[in-house]
């Protein structure tokens, strides 16, 4: 208690909890932008199946780009940054005391969620090389 006067009780706003969101929507909006215009998507048509006159009988669409794959790191290092800095926070504030104390919920949401990127993520790219034949 002789720590207690260096503490002072801080009042949040909605403005001051927009501000990293709409950082983080800028962000977002920035990075896709500049793939949108640098390396668009483009539909690639594949025909699996021919009859014997040369016509598709079936066929699947894929898009790509050629560098992708640095536009999604990109977002995955800014997404499960902040979602990495959300946990920790949360899980500096479980223990604060206050009348509608949610930080401790609020964690293991997060923590689900960023291990279920952990997991999703590998799995996710494992799939997509696998053949499907």
């Amino acid at each position: 208690m002789k720590s207690a006067h260096q503490y002072q009780r801080l009042v949040l706003t909605a403005t001051d909890v927009m501000k990293p969101m709409i950082a983080l929507l800028v962000l977002n909006a920035i990075v896709l932008t500049v793939w949108t215009v640098h390396d668009p998507l483009q539909r690639e048509t594949i025909i699996v199946l021919e009859d014997p006159f040369g016509r598709a009988l079936e066929t699947y669409g894929v898009c790509a780009s050629d560098h992708g794959y640095i536009f999604l790191i990109v977002l995955c290092v800014i997404n499960l940054g902040s979602l990495f800095f959300a946990v920790v926070q949360a899980y500096r504030a479980r223990k604060l005391d206050t009348e509608l104390q949610e930080s401790s919920s609020i964690f293991l949401a997060m923590s689900f969620i960023l291990l279920v990127s952990f997991i999703g993520l590998p799995v996710a790219v494992i799939a997509r090389d696998s053949d499907d034949t």
